[in-house]
């Protein structure tokens, strides 16, 4: 009950979901979806895409292709956590305003994000940030949320990165496993350890 008078909203969300970006100076760029339901994390309604629309560095073009593309194939929740501050939710807000079917009504009473240091949120209702950083159940279960997503996003994405390492220079010797080339990973460091190596 907290929640739904501290963000003015008409009912108190069933289903949160959130969403957010992870990427390296734009490279293996991911965005990934969480949802809170019933008390818990409910992980059979996770999901991560590839970004594959963005160029560079762009977070906001990110969140709106991975909030756009998500969205399309789940139950959207009754509210929404975007992890960001305000350039992030107005990204979000211009991918589900151009999805060809209308999913919410009034989208600001679906739709806030979620910023770090300090912790604080985002509406589209008011200008000014609310402050989470009281330790109330309500702030203190969106930071729980936005942290789960954030470490969701992360663990793709470095997942990404691994594979993109091993299927480099290593896989296209012949005859290395996987798990001869993480041996060999582990041993020297990196690719270029690899290479400068003498065959003892």
């Amino acid at each position: 009950m907290e929640l739904k008078e501290r963000l003015s909203l008409p009912e108190l969300p069933h289903t949160i979901g959130a969403f957010d970006i992870s990427n390296l100076a734009g490279s293996e760029a991911v965005g990934a979806y969480i949802e809170w339901s019933q008390g818990e994390f409910d992980k059979d309604n996770y999901r991560h895409v590839k970004i594959n629309t963005v160029e560079g560095i762009d977070d906001y073009a990110m969140m709106y292709e991975a909030v756009g593309r998500v969205l399309n194939i789940i139950q959207p929740p009754d509210l929404l956590v975007i992890d960001g501050g305000k350039g992030q939710l107005e990204s979000a807000r211009a991918s589900i305003e151009c999805m060809d079917k209308t999913i919410y009504g009034d989208i600001s009473n679906h739709l806030i994000s979620v910023a770090k240091k300090p912790d604080r949120a985002f509406t589209l209702k008011s200008g000014e940030p609310l402050d989470l950083e009281d330790r109330s159940p309500s702030s203190l279960l969106l930071k729980k949320i936005r942290d789960e997503v954030h470490r969701f996003a992360i663990s793709f994405h470095k997942k990404l990165r691994a594979k993109r390492v091993l299927g480099s220079p290593l896989e296209k010797v012949k005859g290395t496993s996987k798990k001869r080339r993480l041996s060999l990973l582990k041993k020297f460091g990196s690719i270029e350890a690899i290479k400068a190596a003498t065959v003892e």
